[in-house]
This record gives C-alpha cells, sequence and structure tokens, in this order.
C-alpha cells in the first residue's frame, strides 16, 4: 500500500509534467502560426513604368527568403532540445542506476528529492527545458535571430551539464569515491 507522501510525490510529478508539456506545446503552436504567418507577403505598391533606355540601368534587389531564413532557426531549437533531452535521458538513466546500487544521492534535488525515479527526474527536465528555450522561441517568433541563436546556450549548456552528471554517476558505480557533493 502506499503512504501518503508516496501520492503526493506522484501527484506533484504529474502536475509538473502536465505543465511543462502544455508549455511546450503551447509555445509550439505559436511557432507554427508564426511560421504561417511569415509566410503572407503584402504586395508592392504599384511603381510608375518608365521607358528603359540603355543609358538607365536595370536595378534588381533581392530580399531574403524569410521561410528559409525561419526553418533553420527553428532546426536549431529542435537540435538543441534533442541533445538537450538525449542528455538528460541519459543522466536519469545512470543516476537511476547509480540510486539502486547506493553509492551515493541525488546532488539536485529540486522538486525531487535525493532519491527521485526516472519520471521524477525527467518530468523536472522537461519544465527546465521549457524555459531554457524560451528567449530562442521568442527570437523566432519574433524575427529575431541574435536572440534566437544567443538563447540555444541556456539547453546546450544543460546538455553539457547532463553529460557531465552522468559520468560522474559512472565513476561512482565504477568505484571511485564520492567527492562529497553526492554523500547527502
Amino acid at each position: 500500500m502506499r503512504s501518503v507522501q508516496d501520492m503526493f510525490e506522484v501527484e506533484i510529478i504529474k502536475t509538473v509534467l502536465w505543465g511543462a508539456l502544455c508549455f511546450i506545446g503551447g509555445f509550439i503552436l505559436l511557432l507554427v502560426l508564426a511560421d504561417m504567418a511569415s509566410c503572407q507577403t503584402i504586395p508592392d505598391t504599384p511603381q510608375p513604368q518608365y521607358l528603359r533606355s540603355e543609358s538607365q540601368p536595370s536595378y534588381t534587389t533581392k530580399t531574403p527568403n524569410a521561410r528559409a531564413r525561419s526553418r533553420v532557426g527553428l532546426a536549431a531549437i529542435a537540435g538543441a532540445v534533442v541533445f538537450e533531452q538525449a542528455a538528460a535521458i541519459f543522466d536519469a538513466t545512470e543516476t537511476e542506476r547509480g540510486l539502486r546500487a547506493g553509492v551515493a544521492v541525488e546532488g539536485n534535488t529540486f522538486l525531487v528529492g535525493s532519491h527521485p525515479s526516472f519520471k521524477a527526474l525527467e518530468a523536472r527536465d522537461a519544465m527546465y527545458v521549457g524555459l531554457c528555450i524560451t528567449p530562442s522561441m521568442l527570437g523566432y517568433i519574433f524575427h529575431r535571430n541574435d536572440v534566437l541563436f544567443g538563447g540555444l546556450v541556456a539547453p546546450v549548456t544543460f546538455g553539457v551539464k547532463h553529460i557531465y552528471a552522468a559520468q560522474q554517476w559512472r565513476a561512482l558505480l565504477g568505484g571511485a569515491k564520492p567527492t562529497g557533493s553526492e554523500l547527502q
């Protein structure tokens, strides 16, 4: 029979997961709508037609392909999120193995405690990735490439942090001594 604390933790995990999924789903919907809106072009005002002679040069201007640019930004966001989530799954798997072996406890106890499950770790990481890609999504929506690509630093940094943490768990499972933060 489950204790009240276990049921409470499960409800917290469900709430965080649903919130993160709704947050990410809402932004994906906004991205799709923004992409559709960027494809609509307003026709130029009619310009008077003049007779062209050999002495008058013909000037043409190129406008950047906004749709291609937005696809590159969307691909960059998707790549950063995939990298972060792959690293988070790697970290959560190693964390779960380390907790089962009893070599240490989870160091980042925010929302999950010192002995979290795989689902709890992934729920917390889904919330983190939703928050850390917000600047990039806003940059995508408002066509600000500097904000879009600058904001990708956060998910990549979280991915690198997850890889580093998973390597620490592997070292602990391999027999290395804890450094201190793992003993709490």
